[in-house]
């Protein structure tokens, strides 16, 4: 029996030497697997993240697409403004000119009316003189004679 144990002793150790390396096989597949089933896991993260970032990308495109627009319209806007302060500064010197004219045109004429009130002081004065002259009358007894029909 003891010849039939150590047989069976002896083949029991092989069937444990063969388990291990059936073992030690399965744990190296085992691995592989694994590192098989992460690649591909990782593969899906990357088509799940990939199409993420796709869509954060579109995403800061439009973002800087509508920041140069606004740009573009704050560059036009400047532009106006810088029209319009010129306009603005041209209009105030026109109108300081204008107001500089105006005044001279005023004293001009003052200058005129007073001129005029001065002729026409000395117009009546050299009337009466000549009337006095030519006729040898006061000119202020006359001087409504034809103008009044009921008076004469």
């Amino acid at each position: 029996m003891r010849a039939q144990g150590n047989k069976s002793q002896a083949e029991l150790e092989m069937l444990v030497e063969s388990l291990k390396r059936v073992i030690e096989k399965l744990k190296t597949e085992n691995e592989a697997l694994k590192k098989a089933n992460s690649k591909s896991a990782s593969t899906k993260d990357r088509a799940t993240s990939e199409k993420s970032l796709r869509q954060k990308i579109n995403n800061l495109e439009q973002l800087v697409q509508s920041y140069e627009m606004k740009e573009v319209n704050l560059d036009e806007r400047e532009r106006t403004i810088k029209k319009l302060i010129e306009a603005n500064k041209q209009l105030r010197d026109d109108l300081a000119r204008e107001t500089d004219r105006y005044t001279l045109l005023e004293d001009r004429y003052k200058q005129v009316v007073v001129r005029l009130n001065e002729l026409a002081k000395a117009n009546a004065k050299n009337e009466e003189l000549v009337f006095g002259m030519t006729t040898g009358g006061n000119m202020n007894r006359y001087s409504e004679f034809l103008s009044d029909p009921k008076k004469y």
